[in-house]
Order: structure tokens, then C-alpha cells, then sequence
């Protein structure tokens, strides 16, 4: 009866704990009834005393007024001692609920208890390998994000073990190396296996700034790797991708043996991983990025023809599904991207081809309405032509008019440097400071080049060009100063500019973009202004994103380009000062000419 009635209790937490008079009674009853189970000759009650003071923990601590916080300590010493109970099962629920009470702490009180770390870990490891639990899994996971300052010496020692387990999970190492494999669709419990993975990765995260223990942890991790980037991990992709990503990024060079993974990465992205394509996208940023004399260099296989056959075979990618093709065009605009501002000047044999998808691919959105539903795709495409442009301007509208697509896409990309919000005045493509700043660089390659040497249609449209960026310019300028001011929820990030009410998909092209452009697992979202589709933000603080062109000082750079249009092309640059039309526009056009030390318009 004693149980029923703690099990009763127990289920009710949640909605007593929404009711001060009864929540007042909770520290009583558990000082009355609930401690002294502790010492119970009976371990089903010893263990019920557990699970009760984990359900009810966020009624015994407090961060205000931690004076009142004795109840809780006592809670966390009893199920502490409770780890060493003879009987297994009061041991296993112990290390379930000391979870609930790691969480429950803040930030400041967590340092109390780091003595307790390595005895606690030891104790889990011991229970995580006599026994298969996912509660304990997810307390050792919550012991690594909570002390992840004090973890490094167990690391190893936490994966080998989380190793095993999963290994016990889907058939063993051996007889995955000899073939007998067990398809992880197929393992009696998969979600175990989920939390095991999701785990180590917690691990990985905490140990990022170790690369001696990183390097361990990739030979430890390296056989599942091997195993599962393969459709038989197609269950698991997500949680391994997410490790690679760790080992890629963290690791001081990219070994040898990873690099081995890279084909089979590519192939398979290109086949059976299309549905999780924004996963792998990071992986190939990091091998690119952190490895491009290797990814440039190597013959055998030819990586970099690899990639640009993958990404052409992903971008006549045929959905079964919706909103993959999206997925996959923003992916490989994203990989175009890392591949053409990390190898600045090493793949002009690339740019045909690069321009070529990008262009074709916009052609099918162009001439299907449905096709591009969400504008971040024919956002990525364009800021991918502005990186060519910015890349080499003469070999990009070169290639675009041997295409007989040069006047297609600088329509396309002057209509979308144009198009504003009716509502608030803003931009209604290139929302964030990043895609903002590489049009800007590659439409001021453009307008910095000499006139003589354009094609014939661009030269006579310089100035249009040339407003067009100083407008951008400004915009960024703006952007960046108010950055600072503090957010002002408005109706309008609710409401379209049509009146019409959002649709709900924006969060998830949100954490899309995150996924596709974050090199590290741990990047914090931060809602922006009222931007209808602002998920390409890069605003937010703890963003882990790097690019060479971030060094790249944008303002100055616009100014150089000002400087060479009048050296050049006096003429259109004061055709450029009278289409800004708006005095005020006028005005901070000048200001910024001479905060970058660019020519100053001679007065009207």
C-alpha cells in the first residue's frame, strides 16, 4: 500500500507543484515520510524514495533563497548513499534520479558538488556496464554538460564504456569487421542506442579544447564511424555525423584516417542521405575549410572532383518528400560557398561549372512558382553567384555570358538587392549581416573592375549596379548599429507583409540553416527583429561560424571600389549619386565615402 500511495504521489508532482498550498506541504511530508525510507529494510521502498525525490526536486531548491535549500542536500546525500545499496535495482534508480537534482542546480551551485564528480562517474560507468539503461545514459550525460570543466580525465574512460554498450547493442566490433552485421532497424532497442550516441557526442563537446584526448577519442569512435556512415546506419546518421563534425572541427588537423571517410561520405549524401542532408553539409564545410591543401591536392581519389559531381548530382535531385529539394539547394549553395571562399583563386577551373548549376537551378525555380515556395533558396543561390563574383568578377560574368545567362542573373540578383518589405522598408532577401556582406563584396569586384574590360551590358549599367551596392551598404550599416539596441517584439514578425498571417515552417528552415552553416553542435539561437525570414542570421552570440571573408573589412572595401569607379568612371559615379535620389540617402552615402576615405561627390 506504501508504494501505490509514493507511486500516486509521485504522478501527481506536476500538478501539486502548481498549487502553493500544496506545494507548501511537500518539504514537510517528505521530512516526515519520504527520508526515513532511506533506511528501510525494504529496497523497493528505498528505491520508490528515490524516484519520489527526483519528481518533486524543483520544490526543494531554490536559487534565490538557498537558505532553504537543506532539504534538497539531504535528498541528494540519501540518493547519493543510495548508489552503494546492496540490492541492484535501488542503485540504478538512485543514478536516475540524481539526474533530476543535477539539473535542478544553477550555474554557481554546481561547484559544490564537483568533488562528487569522479566518484559519481566511476559509480555510473560501473552500473552502465552491468546493466542496459537509457535513464543512466541520460545522468551521465547530465554530469558531463553540468562539470564539463572536470570531466577530461574520465572521457576516455565514459566513451569506451558508452562504446561497449552500443557495440552489445547491434553485434559487436568483431563481427562488424567480419561482416556479420546487424542493421540497426533491427536492434531490439533503438532509442537506446540514440541516447548512447547522443552521449558521447555531450563527451566530445566537453573535450573540445583537448586535442590530445580528442585524438584518443577518434580511434575509440573511428570503427563505428566506418560502420555507419553506410545505409545500414541510416537510423544512427545524425548522431554520427554530429561526432564527425566534433572530431573535424575540434581536432588540430584533420588526420589521414578521417580523410579516408570522405568519399564514403560524399557517396553517401548523394544516394541514400538525402533526407538528411543539412547533416552532412557541416562535415564537408569542416573537411573543406580545415583541409583544403589536402582537399585540393589529392589525386587518388580526386576529392575535389568528387564533391562537384555530388553536388551536381544532388541538385537534379528529384524529392519523393516534402521540402527536400529545398534542403538540398540551400546545402549545396552552402558547400559552392566554403569551397569558393576557402580556395580563393586555386579552382578557376570550377567557376564554369559552379555558375552553370547556379544559374540552371535558378532557371527551374525562376519558371516554377511552387518550385522555390520559400525564398532562402533563391536567397542562397544568388549570395552563391555573389561569392564567384567576389571571387573573380571578370571569369564569373565571362562564364555567365558564354552561358547566355549573364542578363538572367544580374536581373535576379538586382531585383533581389532591390525588393523591400512594404511594411517595415527592408530588405525581403539577404536579412542577415553575412549574406548582406558577400553581395557587398562581390557587387563592389564588380564595380571596382575597369569598365573597358565588361561585357558590354554590365559597363552600361554601373551605376544602377553601383546604387544598388551603396544602398546594401547602408543597409548593413544600419543593421549592424541597431544589433546593439535592445529587442522590441513587433506584430510584424507575426504578420507577412501581405496581412496575412505566417506560416509555421519558418522555425524549421530555422534550425536548417543553423544546422547548414554552424560547424559546432553547440550554437545558441537568437530570435532578431521582425525579418519574416531571417534563419540565415548570424548575429547571435556563441556562434562557432568562420569564413576568411569575415577578416575581409567590408566598408573599406566598398570604398576602394568607390575610389577605382571615379578614378575609372567619373561619369557613372556621379550617375550613380543621382540615382540614390533620397536626400538622406545622399547624405549617409557621403558620410560613409568619407569614414572609408573614398572620393568625396564634388557638391550639387
Amino acid at each position: 500500500k506504501l508504494d501505490g500511495a509514493l507511486y500516486a504521489v509521485g504522478s501527481l508532482a506536476g500538478i501539486l507543484a502548481k498549487h502553493p498550498r500544496y506545494s507548501a506541504m511537500v518539504p514537510g511530508i517528505f521530512e516526515t515520510y519520504i527520508l526515513p525510507l532511506f533506511s528501510s529494510p525494504h529496497g523497493y521502498l528505498r528505491a520508490k524514495a528515490c524516484w519520489i525525490s527526483a519528481e518533486f526536486v524543483d520544490l526543494m531548491y531554490s536559487s534565490d533563497n538557498k537558505s532553504n535549500n537543506q532539504l534538497f542536500l539531504q535528498l541528494f546525500e540519501r540518493i547519493q548513499a543510495c548508489l552503494n545499496d546492496p540490492d541492484l535495482p535501488v542503485q540504478v534508480d538512485a543514478a536516475i534520479a540524481l539526474r533530476a537534482f543535477f539539473d535542478a542546480i544553477d550555474e554557481e551551485d554546481s561547484v559544490h558538488f564537483v568533488q562528487a564528480v569522479p566518484s559519481l562517474l566511476q559509480k555510473f560507468l560501473e552500473l552502465a556496464n552491468n546493466i542496459e539503461s537509457e535513464g543512466i545514459m541520460a545522468t551521465i550525460e547530465s554530469v558531463v554538460e553540468r562539470f564539463s570543466d572536470h570531466i577530461a580525465p574520465y572521457a576516455c574512460g565514459i566513451v569506451t564504456t558508452l562504446i561497449q554498450q552500443f557495440w552489445n547493442l547491434v553485434g559487436d566490433e568483431d563481427r562488424a569487421v567480419s561482416g556479420e552485421e546487424t542493421p540497426f532497424a533491427d536492434v531490439a532497442d533503438p532509442l537506446a542506442g540514440h541516447t548512447i550516441l547522443a552521449t558521447i557526442a555531450t563527451v566530445l563537446d566537453a573535450v573540445s579544447k583537448s586535442p590530445e584526448i580528442l585524438a584518443e577519442m577518434e580511434n575509440i569512435l573511428f570503427p563505428i564511424f566506418t560502420r555507419f556512415v553506410s545505409e545500414d546506419g541510416m537510423d544512427v546518421i545524425e548522431e554520427v555525423l554530429e561526432m564527425i563534425t566534433y572530431i573535424t572541427y575540434y581536432s588540430p588537423h584533420i588526420s589521414e584516417k578521417m580523410w579516408t571517410l570522405y568519399p564514403r561520405i560524399l557517396m553517401s549524401m548523394e544516394t541514400w542521405g538525402t533526407d538528411f542532408f543539412s547533416d552532412f553539409v557541416p562535415v564537408i564545410d569542416n573537411y573543406i575549410s580545415r583541409g583544403v591543401q589536402v582537399f585540393l591536392q589529392t589525386r587518388d581519389p580526386p576529392l575535389l572532383t568528387m564533391t562537384n559531381m555530388t553536388l551536381e548530382t544532388c541538385l537534379k535531385h528529384e524529392s519523393d518528400g516534402f521540402g527536400t529539394e529545398e534542403e538540398i539547394y540551400i546545402g549545396c549553395a552552402a558547400i559552392l560557398q566554403v569551397i569558393l571562399e576557402n580556395c580563393n583563386g586555386l579552382v578557376d577551373q570550377c567557376i564554369q561549372p559552379y555558375m552553370s548549376l547556379i544559374v540552371t537551378t535558378m532557371l527551374k525555380g525562376a519558371q516554377d512558382d511552387e518550385q522555390f515556395d520559400d525564398p532562402s533558396v533563391m536567397e542562397q543561390l544568388l549570395v552563391t553567384g555573389a561569392d564567384a563574383l567576389y571571387y573573380n568578377p571578370l571569369l564569373a560574368l565571362n562564364t555567365l555570358q558564354q552561358l547566355g545567362h549573364l542578363a538572367f542573373f544580374m536581373h535576379m540578383l538586382g531585383d533581389a538587392v532591390t525588393k523591400r518589405k512594404k511594411r517595415s522598408g527592408k530588405l525581403y532577401y539577404f536579412s542577415s549581416k553575412r549574406s548582406k556582406k558577400i553581395v557587398i563584396l562581390g557587387l563592389a569586384s564588380l564595380v571596382g573592375t575597369q569598365p573597358s574590360s565588361l561585357p558590354p551590358g554590365i559597363q552600361q549599367s554601373i551605376p544602377q549596379i553601383a546604387a544598388a551596392l551603396a544602398r546594401l551598404v547602408l543597409d548593413l550599416k544600419s543593421q549592424e548599429a541597431s544589433a546593439s539596441q535592445p529587442f522590441e517584439p513587433s506584430e510584424e514578425r507575426y504578420i507577412s507583409d501581405s496581412g496575412d498571417e505566417e506560416d509555421d515552417d519558418d522555425d524549421s528552415y530555422a534550425d536548417l540553416m543553423t544546422k547548414l552553416r554552424a560547424r559546432s553542435a553547440n550554437i545558441e539561437e537568437e530570435d532578431d527583429d521582425e525579418d519574416d525570414f531571417d534563419f540565415f542570421s548570424d548575429d547571435g552570440e556563441g556562434q562557432d561560424i568562420k569564413s576568411p571573408i569575415d577578416d575581409i573589412p567590408v566598408y573599406a572595401y566598398f570604398g576602394n571600389a568607390m575610389n577605382t569607379l571615379q578614378a575609372t568612371n567619373a561619369e557613372g559615379f556621379m550617375a550613380t549619386l543621382s540615382l540614390l535620389q533620397d536626400s538622406d540617402i545622399v547624405a549617409q552615402f557621403q558620410q560613409l565615402l568619407s569614414e572609408t576615405g573614398a572620393p568625396q561627390p564634388p557638391p550639387s
